[in-house]
């Protein structure tokens, strides 16, 4: 979970973290730490890179921030 708090609000919003994405303690921006390449999260509220996932066998992880792997390897890869 992670805390928003808008300036000059009385109050703060708690929400989970996003998927493909952890959020340590201090964390401003939903997007403020993507999982890495190489790796997903399919679920909300990551704390650390390493509740990121390593891509599953067989697939590939592209880019940062996934919430799923990006596609399945050609065969023989």
């Amino acid at each position: 979970m992670w805390c928003v708090c808008i300036t000059g609000a009385e109050s703060f919003h708690v929400t989970a973290c996003p998927e493909g994405h952890y959020c340590p303690a201090m964390t401003e921006r939903a997007d403020e730490f993507p999982c890495p390449k190489g790796t997903f999260y399919n679920s909300t509220g990551a704390r650390n890179v390493s509740d990121c996932l390593p891509c599953t066998l067989g697939s590939y992880c592209e880019t940062e921030g996934l919430s799923q792997p990006t596609g399945l390897c050609d065969a023989g890869k």
